[in-house]
């Protein structure tokens, strides 16, 4: 009888080496990157997206403080008519003077002190603009109820330019039109805000 041998090896015992570990820290690391960049973006796409409504809406403000503001000046000519060389009753009562001419400021509150409910004396072109000086107090915000409470209090002042203006916008043309100069913001200056200024000369009749 033969006997057989029956030989049984015993399999080799794998040692670990943690690289399967090392390559997940890896990619969740590399995820978690990719996370934090993508929140960073939505972030400052929201600051963007809040900087630009911001910015349209004083804008808007600003240009319903304008448009009000020529409804204004139309009124005040109509007002006007009639009256040799006057702004109309809602400006200051102040003589037609020289102030056009090139010279020195001939004083500094020309531009200051001659409003009464933002409707302006005729400017001093020497001096510094109203809307450049920032001891000017003249603003005059819109009355609440003739725009929407949304909108909040944009501000505006009307400048008399003078009723010696062309007509027809031709040298020869008859030559006693107004000209009003108005310029509107969306609010009184904060700090940190969106703040426009618009400008329009309007021609009345």
């Amino acid at each position: 009888m033969k006997s057989v041998i029956i030989k049984y090896s015993m399999p080799r015992r794998r040692v670990a080496t943690g690289a399967t570990l090392l390559v997940c820290l890896i990619l969740m690391s590399l995820l978690a990157l990719l996370g934090l960049g993508s929140m960073e973006t939505i972030v400052l796409q929201e600051k963007m997206s809040a900087i630009m409504s911001e910015n349209s809406a004083a804008f808007n403000r600003a240009e319903a403080a304008l448009r009000y503001a020529e409804d204004a000046a139309e009124a005040e000519a109509d007002a006007a008519a009639g009256i040799p060389q006057g702004a109309g009753p809602g400006f200051p009562a102040v003589p037609y003077d020289n102030s056009w001419n090139l010279g020195p400021c001939p004083d500094p509150a020309d531009n200051l002190n001659q409003c009464t409910n933002g409707r302006c004396m005729k400017p001093a072109k020497a001096c510094v603009s109203r809307w450049e000086n920032s001891a000017f107090t003249g603003w005059f915000a819109v009355p609440s109820g003739d725009l929407p409470a949304s909108m909040g209090s944009p501000e505006f002042f009307i400048e008399y330019l003078g009723n010696t203006f062309s007509c027809d916008g031709t040298l020869n043309g008859a030559t006693f039109c107004r000209r009003y100069r108005i310029t509107a913001r969306s609010g009184t200056p904060v700090p940190g805000q969106a703040q426009v200024v618009l400008q329009s000369i309007y021609a009345t009749d």
